[in-house]
């Protein structure tokens, strides 16, 4: 387990550079059409909204799922 203090402006900023990265990882999977490459971006994807549920439960702030 790794522990972080961040000010609330930089948890924004991060939970913002996430839910960016979420975005564009959806995209890439609706253009990939090889099998392999689609399940890595699923994991990724799961990976990134688990850790974007986190920083926002701790920043006080909603939750949008994969947005």
């Amino acid at each position: 387990m790794v522990t972080m203090t961040l000010s609330e402006q930089d948890a924004s900023f991060l939970l913002r550079e996430i839910s960016r990265r979420a975005k564009d990882i959806e995209k890439e999977l609706v253009h990939t059409d090889a099998r392999d490459m689609q399940r890595d971006l699923a994991d990724e994807l799961k990976r990134i909204e688990a850790i974007k549920r986190e920083l926002a439960l701790v920043s006080g702030r909603t939750w949008e799922g994969t947005s």
